[in-house]
């Protein structure tokens, strides 16, 4: 029989009190894992977290003008709930990011114009197929609100 050379095992004569018989295999550790796993046991086991607002079903518009490689292209984001009203966000951005080559990271931070309504520009850096992804924080959850297909120009 192969043996780790940490592990013992009880033989059907021997063993610790009560469990002479069983055939079981002990750990040897050290009490610093030995703290370390009580600790991950008792932790956390009873603790739930507050309750979270979810996000609202949104409504997102995307427009891209001039969505030419190398060149600024202006956008318009709305985002809206489904009875059209504005849904205020913070901390709203696009994520531009080419679906046929691997890109450096390309975002584009939104200012808000009005309730529901953010503006901002950035550059695709190609031509070809992009996702723009749009993100903000709703309720103090960080969303993603849609992704958008945009073919690029040379």
């Amino acid at each position: 029989m192969l043996r780790h050379p940490e592990l013992t095992e009880c033989s059907r004569n021997g063993g610790p009190p009560g469990l002479a018989g069983s055939p079981i295999v002990f750990l040897h550790i050290g009490p610093a894992y030995l703290l370390l796993l009580v600790m991950l046991l008792s932790s956390g086991c009873t603790h739930s977290p507050a309750p979270t607002q979810p996000a609202p079903a949104l409504v997102t518009t995307l427009q891209v003008t001039h969505a030419v490689s190398l060149r600024v292209c202006p956008f318009q984001l709305t985002v809206t709930d489904l009875a059209h009203n504005p849904v205020p966000a913070t901390g709203v951005a696009l994520s531009l990011t080419m679906t046929t080559m691997l890109m450096p990271p390309n975002s584009v931070r939104m200012t808000q114009k009005s309730p529901g309504l953010y503006v901002g520009s950035g550059t695709f850096t190609m031509s070809g197929p992009w996702v723009v992804s749009a993100d903000g924080e709703i309720n103090g959850k960080r969303t993603t609100f849609a992704s958008f297909p945009v073919n690029v120009k040379d």
